[in-house]
């Protein structure tokens, strides 16, 4: 009997597993992809290992415009949301925040800077092709 062979295709959990392991610098396009298709080791990677994600989530999460209702719209799961939102709130408590933008390193005052902000919020939108909010 010959050895079954596997395929060297890339799926969604071998695409998870290989950015973790080979540190792969987590994007906005990785972390909505990982949320959306809930994979929760790549999303907790992503949000854990950029403080511009986390950010720009905490930011989109607060803007009225946005909020729960524009990331569901992305048809990332409530699942998600709740550890996001549990996550980003443990973590606000506990750290203070910068003086400069998290992205492009420019001392605004703002975690985010409006332009920075946009493009983010663009990159998700661009992803799913679904405008949030």
């Amino acid at each position: 009997m010959s050895p079954v062979r596997y395929s060297r295709t890339l799926t969604p959990q071998n695409y998870s597993q290989i950015s973790i392991s080979r540190k792969h610098k987590p994007t906005v396009e990785m972390w909505t992809f990982a949320a959306r298709y809930s994979f929760l080791e790549l999303e907790s990677y992503c949000r854990l290992q950029s403080p511009y994600i986390s950010t720009l989530l905490k930011t989109i999460l607060t803007d009225p415009t946005r909020g729960l209702v524009g990331l569901s719209r992305l048809q990332i799961s409530q699942d998600i949301l709740n550890i996001v939102v549990m996550d980003l709130v443990a973590r606000s408590i506990s750290n203070p925040s910068p003086s400069y933008c998290l992205k492009c390193r420019r001392g605004c005052g703002a975690d985010i800077c409006v332009a920075c902000k946009r493009d983010g919020w663009s990159e998700m939108i661009r992803y799913t092709g679904r405008e949030g909010g």
